[in-house]
């Protein structure tokens, strides 16, 4: 449900957030997922599987993540093999071109859980 909605949303040319809260599950790992360490990085994992559709599906060019954990399992997921700073955005979370391990790149705003403004997002959407 979460990523069809993102999708739709994206494909509208809207903005889209995605992101847990408590309530009903409605992300359920699939098999290969049982050794996974923790509830957090189930959660990773599944935002990772949504965005990584995301960009595949609408050829995303930039992204941002949120959650220094989060963050982690999301580039793991994108195949992200390393960073280089592209352009500031706030302290201690510059934009970044992701190098995919499939070849190319995608700008990725990583953000930890204290940085960034209020406007964090819109200025990473609008550099």
């Amino acid at each position: 449900k979460a990523t069809n909605t993102a999708l739709a949303a994206l494909a509208g040319g809207r903005s889209a957030i995605v992101y847990t809260a408590h309530g009903e599950p409605d992300l359920i790992p699939g098999d290969g997922d049982i050794n996974l360490r923790s509830e957090a990085e189930r959660i990773g994992v599944g935002l990772g599987r949504i965005l990584s559709a995301a960009v595949a599906s609408l050829k995303l060019t930039r992204v941002a993540v949120a959650g220094g954990d989060t963050s982690g399992t999301v580039t793991r997921a994108l195949g992200i093999t390393a960073l280089q700073i592209a352009a500031p955005i706030s302290p201690g979370a510059p934009l970044c071109y992701g190098l995919l391990r499939q070849g190319g790149r995608i700008e990725i705003a990583l953000k930890g859980g204290q940085m960034g403004a209020d406007d964090f997002f819109c200025r990473v959407r609008d550099l």
